[in-house]
């Protein structure tokens, strides 16, 4: 095409667009909400995310406000899906978010001009070149491209390391039938000639003497609520799958109601999130009955 690149943002002919199957149905509901005369408000139940308010105000309700009869807009803010919760946020429905929408739509449009507009321009420019590397287009990415760099500059780095060889020593010690590994203070030693120096003068040791004892207490915070990326973590790394097949099957699930999503924002808790409603449906658990009856007894629940 002797187009410029740049139409695919312009001009909307330039590309086809399809509503995916989960889509359709929901956008032909909208359309039909439109006409009815009787409609006078309209709430936004999408996700409480940049993403679920760009969805929302971006693009359902357009297709809503067809309707001159609507009065009054609204959203519910919501991120959990207990009864208690969703009944509190309908009584409690907030003003639009229409500055997070726009933050999503400036991120949507972004990823168009870097991502359709270079990539076709890109491609096109180096046309010749690609057919000689059998190459179909090079693909260009708001998020992919910078990633990409950072990748070439760590394998730059692994290429470029040159490995040097370190010597330790490790005393075995083994006290009431306990078994402790004690480095010593000056590992890892650079020279091999210093370490056979200090080995052959200790190795014929048989007992240690403990001279200073330190010991520290560690905050363990609890782990906060998955989100995409730890999901997809720990289930391609357990269930040995492609991220792509993980993403499929959270989808799968949510659409189907069965969990909420994963979204990127959702990494707290709310304060009035009732835990111990959950953990009592674990109260005969074989595994964790006891640690939750433990928790609940003594109110030790803090969630992140």
């Amino acid at each position: 095409s002797n187009s410029n690149a740049r139409d695919i943002l312009t001009d909307t002919k330039s590309i086809f667009k399809f509503p995916i199957k989960n889509s359709y149905n929901y956008l032909k509901l909208l359309e039909f909400i439109s006409q009815k005369k009787e409609i006078t408000s309209c709430i936004i139940s999408t996700d409480s995310d940049v993403e679920g308010c760009n969805i929302g105000l971006m693009d359902a309700y357009p297709i809503i406000k067809k309707s001159k009869n609507i009065v009054k807009l609204s959203q519910l803010w919501l991120s959990s899906l207990q009864k208690s919760e969703i009944l509190q946020a309908y009584n409690n429905q907030i003003k639009p978010k229409w500055s997070w929408a726009y933050a999503g739509e400036t991120r949507a449009i972004l990823d168009a001009i870097i991502g359709f507009s270079a990539t076709r321009e890109i491609t096109l420019t180096l046309k010749n070149q690609l057919k000689r590397l059998n190459v179909q287009f090079v693909s260009i990415g708001r998020v992919q491209t910078s990633l990409l760099y950072l990748i070439y500059l760590r394998e730059q780095q692994i290429r470029t390391f040159v490995p040097k060889s370190f010597w330790v020593i490790n005393a075995l010690i083994i006290n009431n039938g306990e078994k402790y590994i004690c480095p010593h203070l000056m590992n890892p030693f650079q020279k091999k000639e210093v370490s056979e120096l200090i080995f052959s003068q200790i190795k014929n040791e048989k007992k240690g003497f403990i001279k200073r004892k330190e010991s520290k207490s560690v905050l363990k915070y609890p782990p906060t609520p998955l989100n995409t990326s730890k999901t997809l973590q720990l289930i391609t790394k357990h269930i040995k799958t492609t991220a792509t097949h993980a993403l499929k099957i959270l989808e799968d699930l949510y659409l189907s109601q069965l969990i909420t999503y994963p979204r990127t924002d959702s990494d707290k808790y709310k304060p009035s999130f009732d835990h111990s409603k959950n953990l009592t449906q674990f109260l005969t658990h074989s595994q964790y009955g006891n640690y939750n009856k433990f928790l609940i007894k003594n109110t030790q629940i803090f969630p992140n």
